[in-house]
């Protein structure tokens, strides 16, 4: 095969930069033809430029969302890999990635900035597994398959843009599990309906919830008060570690909370 055929000829230093195992052969070949010939300051060189172009600021959201993450990713291993622009801390690139895609994806950055809190300390996080995870997030809310039916995309489709203070509904607050599929969809569907009326009644303003970013007020957070949760409610993992990481660093979060229940202080989620 041809892949074998470059491993096994071409130099370890460039392949590491030029044939990444995520890229197809048209991309080594090219990426090889850009660096072969060239000295080592000037490979750097262009490294550099070409992370800088794929961490520049993005003001809307790109029409192929799914090749912007790839040339994040191939942009950034490359300039790793030429030990350019600082990327070999991986709180440094992260840092690069979150402020370029904030003004679009503000929700994803908050959420992930705890999440990868631990990996970001001990400087494990790869650059693949955010990739992977950029392209999960964008594949749950359909955005990968949007360009190619020609939708229109518009700020605020990725959630809340905390830069500006705007708020959409970001998570979905009711997940349901089927087993008695008669009754359980009649109270699914009676469950949704309530939430959208809560959410969307005509001449009152959208409400977000501040530990959720779901569709209702704080009070009404299954996630915060899980006694209030029916039984065909099944919360996410995602985000209930979201809700968690706040609750334990936003303190007028977990004040409000604590108005809400009339106790002390909470310290834990319940």
């Amino acid at each position: 095969m041809a892949s074998a055929w470059v491993i096994d000829t071409v130099d370890y230093g460039l392949r590491q930069s030029s044939c990444r195992a995520m890229w197809d052969l048209r991309t080594w070949y090219a990426n090889l033809r850009t660096s072969v010939g060239a000295t080592e300051r000037e490979q750097q060189t262009a490294a550099r430029r070409k992370y800088q172009t794929a961490t520049k600021i993005l003001s809307s959201v790109p029409k192929d969302f799914a090749g912007w993450i790839t040339s994040w990713e191939m942009a950034t291993n490359h300039a790793l890999v030429r030990k350019t622009g600082g990327v070999e801390d991986p709180n440094t690139w992260f840092e690069d990635l979150t402020r370029a895609i904030q003004p679009i994806f503000g929700g994803w950055v908050t959420i992930y900035a705890g999440i990868y809190k631990d990996k970001l300390e001990e400087k494990t996080l790869t650059i693949g597994e955010v990739a992977k995870d950029l392209r999960k997030e964008a594949e749950r809310r359909d955005l990968l398959g949007l360009q190619e039916k020609g939708s229109r995309l518009t700020r605020g489709v990725f959630g809340p843009t905390f830069a500006t203070g705007q708020s959409q509904s970001m998570l979905p607050q009711l997940e349901a599990t089927p087993s008695n599929e008669e009754g359980d969809t009649q109270t699914r569907n009676q469950a949704t309906g309530r939430k959208r009326k809560r959410a969307f009644s005509p001449g009152s303003p959208d409400v977000v919830c501040k530990a959720c970013e779901g569709a209702h007020g704080l009070e009404n957070c299954y996630y915060v008060f899980p006694k209030k949760a029916p039984a065909y409610f099944k919360g996410r993992k995602l985000i209930r570690d979201a809700v968690d990481h706040r609750v334990r660093n936003d303190a007028s979060l977990k004040d409000e909370i604590s108005r809400i229940k009339r106790v002390k202080p909470v310290e834990e989620m319940d």
